[in-house]
């Protein structure tokens, strides 16, 4: 239940240079929720139940719930089964290094970690990035590129 890629940032402002942008790639390693081996409770990675909460509730599926509502959702066997591991893939992603060497010219840091929200059935990600030592509630969003018919694969928890 984990994953690794390359994340792609353009259009980053250049601190060294006028009217000039850069990108970057950075490495990263995730987690995929699976409520077995990683849960909505980080453990590897530095935050608190509390900042869970208040991360996991920006995003959907729990955007739009009381907090009542998740509560009563998430020790729900059928709405666990049924709302959330059919329409979400939940997971944390976490930047190891830098691939691209402009990194040090923008300043940017990669301590903190995102919390990620996949919707299955049109694979957009949503994503907010948490680090104690930066702005909180930073988002990140992405939308595939539609090339003639998508097919998104199954997957299933175990």
């Amino acid at each position: 239940m984990t994953l690794s890629g390359t994340m792609e940032a353009y259009n980053i402002p250049d601190k060294t240079a006028s009217n000039q942008s850069a990108h970057i790639i950075t490495f990263l390693e995730g987690e995929i929720i699976d409520f077995n081996t990683h849960t909505l409770e980080t453990k590897n990675f530095h935050a608190s139940p509390e900042v869970d909460s208040c991360y996991w509730r920006e995003l959907e599926p729990f955007k739009d719930q009381s907090h009542d509502e998740i509560v009563k959702n998430l020790v729900s066997k059928k709405w666990l089964s049924e709302k959330l591991a059919k329409g979400w893939i939940l997971m944390r992603w976490k930047e190891r290094c830098f691939v691209s060497p402009s990194h040090s010219r923008q300043g940017l840091t990669i301590s903190g970690f995102y919390y990620i929200s996949i919707r299955r059935d049109n694979g957009h990600i949503a994503g907010m990035y948490y680090d104690p030592g930066s702005s909180p509630y930073q988002q990140l969003t992405l939308d595939p590129i539609m090339k003639g018919k998508m097919v998104f694969p199954a997957y299933s928890f175990r």
